[in-house]
């Protein structure tokens, strides 16, 4: 650790991902770990101060997150939790944000739910850990936020209450349900009463902006391999192709709704709506107007890559002819071995610009692939409803591309019309479609019977009425019809058929042909009717009167 200077994370982190990459991932763990044991002593001696304090926390997160992209979830799990017991990084509020980020991520709810309450209001054995300000205002707003998602309408007076509620009688069980998970259930009734909530600030610092961009960095390097296999298995034994539908267009869609209820339905329409008006939807559409336009340059990128391409393979297609026609002018005799020859560098040629137009369509058609690998990793940290990760099902991606035409509009007329206006109008979209929800939802009430075939028939009711007669005429028989004889000439030849079977006679007084005798016409047998009963056309007995 000497060849390090003092309490950079950024070199560590740096000297790891180096590590990675030549394939020791054991030891890039060991220079992890020998950084936080050597700097954590270090602390705990009283040296560094403040610094030293948010360097380790940077580190730790850099740990945990290199065990993210490795998929132990465990192992990061693990250094999340010795990350918000260490007694120097256990007091930074971005710490607890990133393991409780993490937790929900992992749909571990319940911890997500811990490590908030441990960072703000403490548990049994000790006091909130987090006493910062601005971290505390922050992490109150990430709280509310998470338990928004199945209670919109909770505040964060009625949030507060709850875990001081919680706190106070030491109802924190780790098997159980809390109350803090029924708060779907509470409705506020101080909404009106209560002064707006105070905006989410937070002091970047220079080794946090260096840790998400390593981060980052790692995202946008290389895909995963699971979704590089999905593509292959896609792909079969054709070329690579560009998704078929990107998740931002070039031109915005025309709608008739500005929801977008028309594309996605109107309960993911909903659920976006809310989350634009959340305290980070500006965020958000700006991150999205940023994705837009990364889209759009990759594909100014390859539009010009081609047209490079098209442009020398012209060049040398002039210069191939030039010395095609140069060799057969001087040909003489040998002129058409000459155009032999031409004809199949031509078409060598043409095979080539092919090879070389299809390797440069491969190339960026797997750099577009990457590049929406990027968009939807980045719109799921985000927290866009829709967006569970990267994927390559086809009916996902078209369903993700109707949810970014939706953000598309909506940055759009964020910029023309004012933060204040389109604020407005995604509250009246809210009412309205919550209200369409309340309409069309289904009420419950008693069973409506279901009229079908039962197996036992109903039983004969009888009116009131004039007498039966059950003694009716039978039904009509059907009539009987008698074989016609066959015609006169049934079984005969045809008259314009009937010279073909005389015998041909050859030209130049050859003897005539003996043709085989005809085959005997076989009659199909005449069917014999059977004759009527003795009784036929009388009328029963027991019918008669």
């Amino acid at each position: 650790m000497d060849s390090f200077p003092k309490h950079d994370p950024n070199l560590i982190i740096q000297a790891a991902e180096d590590k990675k990459a030549a394939g020791n991932l054991q030891g890039a763990q060991m220079l992890f770990e020998g950084a936080l044991l050597e700097w954590g002593d270090e602390a705990r001696e009283g040296a560094g101060g403040a610094e030293l304090r948010e360097a380790l926390a940077t580190l730790f997160l850099a740990y945990a997150d290199f065990h993210r992209i490795n998929k132990a979830w465990k192992s990061a799990m693990d250094t999340y939790e010795q990350a918000i017991s260490d007694p120097t990084s256990g007091t930074v509020g971005r710490v607890f944000l990133e393991y409780a980020r993490f937790a929900e991520e992992r749909e571990k709810k319940v911890t997500a739910q811990k490590v908030y309450i441990r960072a703000l209001v403490g548990d049994s054995e000790q006091q909130a850990a987090v006493t910062d300000e601005q971290d505390t205002a922050l992490l109150w707003n990430e709280f509310l936020e998470m338990m928004r998602r199945n209670n919109p309408s909770l505040s964060l007076l009625d949030l507060k209450q709850a875990v001081q509620n919680e706190h106070t009688r030491k109802r924190m069980q780790p098997d159980q349900n809390t109350s803090i998970s029924n708060l779907d259930e509470k409705r506020s009734r101080t909404n009106d009463m209560m002064p707006p909530l105070e905006r989410r600030t937070y002091v970047v610092t220079s080794d946090e902006v260096e840790a998400e961009t390593v981060k980052m960095k790692a995202i946008v390097a290389q895909m995963p391999p699971e979704i590089s296999a999905a593509w292959m298995a896609r792909d079969g034994d054709s070329p690579a192709q560009a998704p078929e539908h990107p998740l931002f267009s070039p031109t915005r869609p025309k709608m008739s709704d500005a929801s977008g209820r028309e594309l996605i339905g109107d309960e993911m329409a909903l659920r976006i709506t809310e989350r634009l008006l959340s305290d980070s939807g500006s965020v958000l559409l700006e991150v999205c107007r940023t994705l837009w336009l990364t889209t759009a340059l990759k594909e100014k990128e390859t539009s010009q890559a081609l047209e490079s391409l098209d442009d020398s393979m012209m060049k040398e297609h002039r210069a191939l002819e030039a010395s095609h026609d140069a060799r057969l002018s001087v040909a003489g005799a040998a002129s058409s071995a000459v155009k032999m020859m031409n004809d199949n560098e031509r078409n060598g040629f043409e095979e080539s610009c092919s090879q070389r137009r299809q390797k440069i369509l491969s190339r960026y058609a797997w750099e577009f692939r990457n590049l929406m690998c990027v968009q939807q990793t980045i719109l799921k940290k985000l927290g866009v409803p829709g967006f569970d990760g990267p994927t390559v099902d086809a009916h996902t991606l078209d369903f993700q591309s109707n949810i970014c035409s939706l953000l598309h509009t909506a940055f759009f007329l964020r910029k023309n019309l004012g933060l204040e206006q389109h604020k407005k109008m995604l509250e009246s979209q809210r009412e309205r479609l919550k209200k369409d929800r309340a309409r069309d939802s289904p009420k419950l009430g008693p069973p409506i019977p279901t009229r079908g075939m039962s197996p036992v028939p109903p039983p004969v009711i009888l009116s009131p009425g004039p007498p039966i007669n059950h003694f009716i005429a039978p039904p009509p028989q059907p009539p009987i019809y008698r074989q016609q004889p066959p015609p006169p000439n049934y079984g005969m030849i045809p008259q314009p058929y009937a010279n073909m079977m005389q015998p041909v006679i050859p030209p130049h007084g050859m003897p005539p042909i003996q043709q085989p005798p005809p085959l005997p016409i076989q009659q199909p047998p005449m069917p014999q009717m059977m004759p009527p009963p003795a009784h036929f056309g009388q009328q029963p007995p027991y019918y008669r009167q």
